[in-house]
């Protein structure tokens, strides 16, 4: 019996000594939710920017990472987290399961800002696997360059 104390008193002290801030997983989309909600972690910024595919095929880019790379864009911190009932209701464009994030950016040069003016903070939500843009600068950065306006 003793021995059963002793194995659960030291896992639990194991359990207390992982960081609160690792990356979990979201249960409904698999996508990375930090127990704060926001990151500014390199390494995790480019993991999730990497799990972003672009929707338009013309483009020489393989996700969202490299196409920001390319234009001179740096992630700077993410917040992401899962859609409320509340938002779901004042905003029919949302569904329950969706994660959302807010991702903020250094600010586009003159020469991207003349294709389209972008803004230093896009959204996208997360449903599921398909990634949904949701203003004019994520739209521009995940279907090209015929699409410098708002979805919809």
């Amino acid at each position: 019996m003793r021995r059963i104390a002793v194995v659960l008193a030291v896992a639990s002290i194991w359990t207390a000594a992982i960081p609160s801030v690792a990356a979990q997983k979201d249960q409904i989309s698999g996508a990375p939710i930090w127990s704060n909600g926001v990151t500014s972690d390199a390494r995790q910024i480019e993991v999730l920017l990497a799990g972003v595919p672009l929707k338009a095929t013309d483009m020489p880019y393989a996700n969202l990472g490299e196409r920001l790379a390319k234009l001179g864009i740096r992630v700077t911190r993410i917040d992401a987290g899962p859609v409320s009932s509340d938002d779901v209701k004042l905003d029919p464009g949302l569904r329950r399961g969706d994660v959302d994030y807010r991702i903020y950016t250094t600010e586009p040069t003159s020469i991207v800002n003349q294709l389209c003016p972008l803004s230093i903070s896009f959204n996208l939500v997360r449903r599921g696997k398909l990634w949904v843009p949701r203003d004019r600068t994520s739209n521009f950065l995940l279907n090209g360059y015929g699409h410098c306006r708002a979805p919809g």
